[in-house]
């Protein structure tokens, strides 16, 4: 258990923590990727042969549906297959990245240099790490999973009257999600620095009143990266198979900047709320 006194109220402020957000990134980006060089670059390898599978997995659908026979079961195959292959796109990226993930926890907490940590006990931390942040997406798949369940049920059985409705909710949850999802997730940061006595508990009762807060922060760290990447694929759609792999491996090192962007966000909250005994880290000045 935390000790009460740590649990503050005071509320985040919010320009000077995104300041620092970026600050802090773009300020240990060199070392994370000299630590993780490794790591990072099998990510994008494997993002890239990903791509280019679902490419082919794609290609064989069309192929399928074209033929004069019934291919049901010939679509049923490659369909579970590119299922399989989008899966792995967004889980690869944030899987590899979760050693750097550490790394900057460690660095903004407790002042220990990216190059000085040990490689032993960062991977025993991204462990860790993997089961919490399990934790925290689990309920949100598993909720999306049965309302896409039920559309698919209504759409069979009625006119399709209630898809608007599976819609709206499906963006509602996801919405409390992304609002609710920062102040949970203040414990990721406190698993990386090995602070196992700062539960779920602790972490929601200490950043009481600053929910918003922290949304915003959330959105203003990660939006404009995001937002970058949504641009450039509208303005020049990749087209063929090469261009479609490479589009890939641009989203997954944007997934994998976004992680470090969210790591210095509860990294910067873990340290308002809680504090630190390392002098080595500024701690944004409360409003």
């Amino acid at each position: 258990m935390a000790q009460a006194s740590l649990l503050q109220r005071t509320k985040i402020p919010v320009w000077r923590t995104v300041a620092a957000g970026y600050g802090a990134v773009f300020r240990q980006l060199p070392a994370l990727l000299r630590a993780e060089c490794v790591l990072i670059g099998i990510a994008l390898v494997v993002m890239f042969a990903i791509n280019w599978s679902t490419w082919d997995a794609l290609a064989n659908i069309a192929t399928i549906q074209e033929g004069s026979e019934p291919v049901i079961d010939g679509i049923d195959e490659v369909s579970w297959t590119g299922s399989i292959l989008e899966w792995m796109t967004w889980f690869v990226p944030i899987i590899l990245v979760l050693p750097a993930v550490v790394r900057l926890h460690r660095s903004m907490i407790s002042g220990v240099p990216i190059r000085a940590q040990s490689g032993r006990e960062v991977v025993s931390s991204a462990l860790k790490v993997t089961v919490a942040y399990l934790w925290l997406l689990f309920p949100i798949i598993a909720l999306i999973l049965i309302l896409e369940q039920m559309d698919l049920f209504l759409d069979d059985t009625q006119d399709g009257t209630f898809s608007a409705v599976i819609g709206f909710a499906t963006f509602a949850v996801v919405l409390a999600w992304l609002i609710l999802y920062p102040r949970a997730a203040i414990r990721v940061a406190a698993v990386a620095i090995g602070r196992d006595d700062i539960g779920w508990g602790e972490s929601w009762q200490a950043s009481r009143g600053s929910t918003l807060r922290l949304s915003i922060c959330f959105l203003l760290l990660i939006m404009p990266i995001s937002i970058t990447l949504i641009i450039a694929f509208w303005s020049g759609e990749p087209t063929g198979q090469l261009g479609s792999a490479l589009y890939g491996v641009a989203d997954s090192a944007t997934t994998m900047l976004v992680m470090l962007f969210e790591t210095a966000l509860l990294s910067l909250a873990y340290l308002h709320f809680f504090g630190t005994d390392e002098p080595a880290t500024t701690l944004p000045d409360s409003q």
